[in-house]
């Protein structure tokens, strides 16, 4: 059987510190706010959604030193750096698949010193808590003041955002509406003379800037959706209407439960 190897913005642990070795890596049930409204007249409850708030993966580590407790609480630290800002963490188990962690319980100091005991440590996403395809899927609308095409997705997991960046071929573009399945976004007002760029931090935060940089998320209309969302495991209508003829490039990851 085949050794897991765990990666953190791509540094192997095995690797990065020869004294640690992934001994078991554990998944846990994800954390979820269901939420219900009492049914009028009698007992029970009416089902109305649920959150999936976060998602923990516990490495359990040994350390490779039985005799050395300088050299142990060496490893520890080094343990301690390699996961301390966080960032993508990747399985060998899981190929072609990421998660944004935090480190969220770090083993102690003491522990180290015990040559028998293997460290626990915690990595927990909460941002966006999916394991989610490493690859992207991207589809480009060919030239036009609209267009429209279809973009498909792995994964298993609902719904999920998508990016997009707008080309302006000639002129200046003043307004635009991008549409993925049931959502839009429309921006009005604009003076665009070269692209913008719908995407998110790595936090999942959503931006929307121009070619040169400059902010145009106050230009979204009020009846806009909140995100551009495809489906994970099929296919998502996509389409655009433009002020000016542009080039559109609609970009996603699937994502797993």
């Amino acid at each position: 059987m085949r050794p897991i190897r765990a990666y953190l913005n791509g540094i192997d642990l095995g690797r990065a510190i020869p004294g640690a070795m992934l001994l078991e890596v554990t998944e846990s049930a994800p954390k979820v706010n269901a939420q219900a409204s009492a049914i009028a007249g009698r007992a029970g409850q009416w089902f109305l959604s649920a959150d999936r708030q976060q998602l923990d993966v516990q490495l359990s580590i040994g350390i490779r030193e039985r005799y050395d407790p300088v050299r142990r609480a060496k490893i520890r630290d080094q343990i301690a750096e390699w996961c301390a800002n966080g960032g993508w963490l990747t399985l060998s188990y899981r190929p072609n698949q990421r998660l944004w962690v935090h480190p969220t319980d770090v083993p102690a100091l003491g522990k180290s010193f015990i040559w028998t005991e293997k460290e626990t440590l915690t990595l927990t996403a909460y941002e966006h808590p999916y394991w989610e395809d490493a690859t992207e899927t991207a589809v480009t609308l060919d030239k036009g003041t609209s267009n429209s095409g279809v973009i498909t997705l792995p994964g298993n997991a609902g719904r999920v955002e998508c990016d997009a960046e707008i080309t302006v071929a000639t002129g200046t573009l003043t307004d635009i509406t991008l549409t993925v399945g049931s959502t839009y976004i429309t921006l009005t007002g604009l003076t665009v003379t070269d692209s913008v760029t719908i995407g998110h931090t790595d936090e999942g935060i959503l931006t929307i800037n121009s070619g040169s940089g400059a902010a145009l998320l106050r230009y979204r209309t009020d009846d806009s959706s909140d995100e551009l969302l495809a489906t994970c495991g099929g296919s998502t209508d996509i389409s655009y209407e433009a002020s000016k003829a542009v080039t559109v490039k609609v970009v996603a990851r699937g994502r797993w439960l």
